[in-house]
């Protein structure tokens, strides 16, 4: 399958801040077989950089990969912040946690095994205009500046007691 005359390919960016954490191997390796199937992607493996020069990076990206072993992190709220979808994964008790707390899951689940279904997944536009604004929407809800002051005012008064 390869990209037609004028398709633009879709960038995936990757910020591991540790590769074997962040399942960089399995990311790689999954991205070469879909290049290696013709799939117009270019990836973004974002290392050893300043956080601006990687927020500038990431805002470039159609889709972000966070990990899949621990949930979602600062590189993902960004990428949703920026309207960016997000694939992510955790272990099973800890999505049941998010979902009783979130009510879903603002990323597209993956696995290290699951990861090559996942970016494929990524290259339907309507797949990423979903998880982009359920990414977004999450964001304003839970990790917005406002909410985060609203909880730290209501630890503070806790804790003042």
């Amino acid at each position: 399958m390869a990209a037609l005359p004028g398709e633009d390919a879709v960038r995936i960016a990757h910020a591991p801040t540790d590769r074997g954490i962040k399942s960089t191997a399995a990311f790689l390796e999954a991205t070469e077989q879909l290049k290696a199937e013709g799939h117009p992607i270019e990836v973004d493996l974002i290392e050893g950089v300043p956080w601006r020069e990687c927020l500038a990076r990431k805002a470039k990206a159609d889709v972000y990969f966070d990990q899949v072993k621990l949930g979602y992190g600062n590189n993902a709220i960004e990428a949703w912040g920026m309207g960016i979808p997000v694939i992510a994964g955790a272990a099973p008790a800890t999505q049941e946690e998010m979902v009783r707390r979130f009510g879903d899951l603002p990323f597209y689940n993956a696995t290290e095994s699951t990861l090559y279904d996942a970016l494929r997944a990524m290259l339907n536009p309507s797949i990423r205009e979903l998880y982009a604004h359920r990414g977004l929407m999450h964001v304003r809800k839970y990790h917005d500046e406002r909410v985060v002051v609203e909880q730290l005012k209501d630890v503070y008064r806790r804790a003042a007691g």
